[in-house]
């Protein structure tokens, strides 16, 4: 999609005949351009509808009168000029800015568009969300609370002080909702800044403002932008000053001139600001949430660990959507535990009013900060909410959710942990959705995908297969019981005889819930032998480490790495309760470790097969060699 641009610039020292220049010469390179106004300027300059009471007209203001009708000037900034320079012990109040509206209403038309200006004398600014000190134009306790009387006259846009974005690759909403302290609900834009610029955009420095790279960067990731300008004033020293010959020099001029022919060549358009914000207000949430993630986990596209760029890169916000509204659930509120990049977040989101989502990977913690910072999250309800934690201790209170959604993560953790976090945090009767790993994902893993690895690399999808082994025949004590009385003194060249592993583990180990000796017979060669050098390993360790500090469970080994699968772990040795993570589960076996945790099982299917509405493809194959590879199912509390 063509990325459109817009300028939006603050009348900070300017006067009519630097407006004039500026704007002819604009004109003159077909950039065409709105620009702002003050309602009030103590200081008498000629930007200001008045000077410090309705009594006193600014020099210029039936000037101004006929560029608002004429819609050149279309953003009000601020008040007016209340800095510490210029306000001549003048403060705005609230009846000075609404009796300037409605001066304003009846000789020409009230912009939509608001940005905030300057110092702490600048009581009338907004705070939104977010507001500092001496923002009170939202404070309904402030002689300058306006914000109701601005809205009630059709002020739509505004723009908040700490709305700047000044890294052209970053890709963002331009628009975003906030809720301000007297209740009222805003739409807050950003502009961009160049980070070339050491303090402030100003005419002497258009040439660092506007670049080809940063075009470059717009229109590769089909972004908008506002450009945030001063173009009317000059800097010295970090003090404003008008300027006293041209406003504009040949090299800003230049800088301009090849800013517009840029833009036909990278089929970015230029549009005035009311319009750009019009068309992002309604732009399609699914589609932008979609762009900035994909954005934002394209970095490991080529990587061969790749599974987070896969979640956008590969199907895309759209698969995930289709399942979640496919599944007809709805509630108050709902987490995602273990929540990867929020791809399941954000189509929860759709279906709840409120959505948490729990993650203690840091590569995946640090895309969600990126993405949530891109749809500038931290200020709407309108998006999940992101944090670091354990789903093995949600940080939320007793009954707290309707729902919980976990795909692909509680057999990483301590199933029984989590299972108890579920039941404590959920509501009486409420649901989780839980999606698990049986036995034929990692036999397809080994046996088809891996193939071709060595075998250091494949034990890694080996060993979940090894701690079910070790929890169905009863838990570690047995298991090392076990292999004390039967394996201890076997031959190093009995371990690299599939044949003979396979035999001997069908006749020692058995279990109460699975037929061990048809589930042994059914796995390839190559996976008995790898888990075959995982219990030489652990027969060996164990008559080495008699140090129970010593022994480490398996787990651990993708505990910081969750839910990617193709990253190598060091080579070291379990933790204690092996078997209690990182395992394969049948339905079966699943179904013993919820009812001690308070849930009954509802229902279990392949992938995919919860949905109840339209078709959607499983992400995951649901079987390989006759066992079932990723299943899901539904919990429900008792």
């Amino acid at each position: 999609m063509p990325s459109k641009i817009s300028f939006c610039n603050d009348c900070d020292l300017m006067d009519r005949k630097g407006f004039e220049e500026v704007h002819t010469f604009l004109n003159s390179i077909n950039l065409p351009a709105g620009d702002s106004f003050w309602l009030f300027d103590p200081s008498g300059g000629d930007m200001g509808l008045f000077t410090h009471d309705l009594n006193k007209p600014g020099p210029q203001q039936h000037w101004l009168l006929d560029q608002i009708n004429d819609g050149v000037l279309d953003v009000l900034h601020s008040a007016g000029s209340y800095g510490e320079r210029f306000n001549k012990g003048f403060s705005p109040n609230r009846a000075l800015i609404e009796g300037a509206l409605e001066f304003l209403d009846k000789n020409a038309k009230i912009p939509r568009i608001w940005t905030n200006h300057g110092d702490v004398h600048n009581t009338q600014n907004i705070g939104g969300v977010s507001p500092q000190s001496y923002h009170n134009g939202d404070n309904p306790e402030a002689p300058e609370y306006c914000l109701d009387v601005l809205l009630d006259y059709g002020v739509e846009y505004f723009w908040i002080d700490r709305l700047l974005f000044r890294d052209a690759s970053y890709p963002n909403k331009i628009t975003s909702t906030e809720m301000c302290r007297d209740g009222n609900s805003i739409i807050t834009f950003n502009r961009y800044y160049s980070p070339d610029i050491d303090w402030s955009p100003n005419a002497q420095n258009l040439f660092q403002q506007f670049t080809l790279e940063d075009l470059k960067r717009f229109s590769e990731n089909s972004q908008d932008a506002i450009y945030y300008t001063h173009w009317g004033c000059h800097h010295d020293n970090k003090i404003a000053l008008t300027p006293k010959g041209d406003v504009l020099d040949y090299k800003n001029k230049k800088a301009l001139t090849e800013f517009s022919r840029y833009l036909d060549d990278l089929d970015i358009s230029i549009v005035r600001t009311t319009e750009l914000l019009d068309k992002d207000k309604i732009k399609d949430d699914e589609k932008e949430i979609q762009r900035i993630s994909e954005i934002v986990v394209t970095p490991e596209k080529d990587e061969e660990d790749n599974f987070y760029y896969n979640q956008f890169g590969l199907r895309g916000l759209k698969y995930y959507y289709d399942r979640i509204n496919g599944m007809k659930i709805k509630g108050d509120k709902a987490l995602d535990a273990g929540c990867g990049v929020g791809q399941w977040s954000f189509a929860l989101k759709n279906h709840f009013n409120s959505v948490d989502g729990i993650e203690i990977n840091p590569s995946a913690l640090e895309y969600l900060n990126s993405i949530s910072e891109g749809l500038r999250s931290r200020y709407s309800s309108s998006y999940p909410r992101f944090q670091s934690a354990s789903i093995e201790d949600i940080p939320f209170s007793e009954s707290y959710f309707d729902f919980i959604f976990c795909y692909g993560v509680i057999f990483c953790a301590n199933i029984d942990r989590s299972l108890k976090e579920f039941s404590r945090v959920l509501k009486k009767s409420g649901t989780a959705y839980i999606n698990l790993n049986a036995d034929g994902w990692y036999e397809l893993l080994v046996d088809e995908r891996f193939k071709s690895k060595e075998d250091s690399f494949r034990r890694i999808y080996a060993e979940p297969i090894w701690n079910a082994l070790v929890s169905r025949v009863g838990g570690e004590d047995i298991f090392q019981l076990v292999c004390n009385d039967n394996l201890l003194d076997k031959r190093e060249d009995f371990w690299d005889k599939p044949g003979a592993v396979r035999e001997e583990f069908k006749k020692i180990f058995q279990s109460p819930i699975i037929n061990l000796e048809q589930l042994l017979s059914s796995y390839s060669d190559d996976m008995i032998r790898l888990l075959g050098q995982l219990t030489k390993e652990y027969i060996h360790q164990k008559q080495q480490k008699k140090n129970e500090g010593l022994h480490q469970n398996f787990s651990g080994r993708i505990r910081n790495i969750r839910r990617k699968i193709f990253k190598p772990r060091p080579e070291y040795f379990p933790v204690e309760g092996i078997g209690s993570r990182n395992r394969a589960f049948f339905p079966e076996e699943f179904s013993e470790f919820v009812k001690s945790s308070g849930f009954v099982l509802e229902k279990f299917t392949h992938d995919a097969g919860l949905v109840l509405e339209g078709h959607v493809d499983p992400i995951y194959v649901s079987s390989f060699n006759s066992h079932e590879s990723v299943w899901e199912c539904i919990l429900r509390k008792i």
